[in-house]
């Protein structure tokens, strides 16, 4: 009899127990999920820098194409200008020549228009020594552009123009480095002077 009721207590003691955990007014226990502090979270994960390699890859056929263009356009606007055009100096015709106002007018938005697409160029690659060379490039050009504009009128002085030829030269020597720094060779007309 002890043991028939012994027995009976614990087969209710388990019902209990098991009517306990499952909804019997028991509540499950839940996980507290963890939150990072803002404080604690890190701020100075540096972006991937993309390689100079993969940088000229995608950067440097698009250059060489506008410049390209950029050179035909140059020569095609001397043509229709019926003054005669120097590769090696496209600055080289006389200021007075007949044509002249004509051909820097052209040459002027041509130029503006290569800086203003090497720039947007510069733009879509990451690398910084590409983009500072490659932005370095468009902005001379647009600056070069904005000044050859006026290149014919008779307020421009010849120290204007020196002042402009000195920061063209820079504006070269930056497309000489991109070239090196991407291990390609310039050609063309203009980018050769």
């Amino acid at each position: 009899m002890t043991i028939r009721f012994l027995g009976a207590v614990a087969l209710i003691g388990g019902a209990l127990m098991l009517s306990a955990c499952v909804g019997g007014g028991g509540v499950a226990p839940t996980q507290t999920p963890i939150t990072v502090p803002e404080s604690l979270k890190p701020t100075n994960v540096p972006e991937p820098v993309q390689k100079v390699d993969a940088a000229c890859a995608t950067s440097w056929v698009k250059f060489e194409r506008l410049l390209t263009q950029y050179d035909a356009d140059s020569a095609r606007a001397a043509v229709e200008a019926r003054v005669e055009f120097d590769p090696d100096d496209p600055y080289d015709i006389a200021r007075d020549a007949t044509g002249a106002d004509d051909y820097y007018a052209t040459l002027s938005e041509l130029t503006v228009t290569f800086g203003t697409d090497v720039g947007a160029i510069a733009d879509s690659v990451t690398n910084p020594q590409v983009n500072e060379a490659l932005a370095a490039i468009g902005e001379g050009h647009v600056d070069a552009g904005t000044f050859l504009a006026g290149y014919t009128d008779p307020s421009t002085s010849d120290d204007d123009i020196a002042q402009f030829e000195d920061d063209y030269f820079e504006t070269m020597l930056q497309m000489s480095q991109y070239a090196s720094l991407c291990d390609e060779t310039l050609s063309g007309g203009t980018s050769d002077s």
